[in-house]
């Protein structure tokens, strides 16, 4: 039987993005929270867009947000990795 092939961290982060079935679940995987002041916050700047345009555009933010999120933790805890390993 064939082992299963090992999921990259990206690999891990897209599934997520993919997975996500809500606008809420975006803004929490992006590290929004759940407080209206900061939901609103982020959505403010995409107000002025027409309908989808603004709902797609904000989307893709928060998909941006997190992506940049997961690469910080991965090179923090590379660095992190090194120094405990004398690199």
């Amino acid at each position: 039987m064939p082992r299963k092939k090992r999921q990259s961290p990206q690999d891990k982060i897209e599934a997520n993005i993919r997975r996500a079935s809500s606008i809420g679940e975006l803004e929490r995987l992006a590290g929004l929270g759940n407080a209206p002041e900061a939901r609103t916050a982020f959505w403010l700047p995409f107000s002025h867009m027409p309908g989808i345009e603004g709902l797609t555009a904000g989307t893709e933010d928060l998909k941006r947000r997190i992506r940049a999120q997961a690469a910080a933790s991965t090179t923090t805890s590379d660095r992190d990795g090194s120094r405990q390993h004398g690199g």
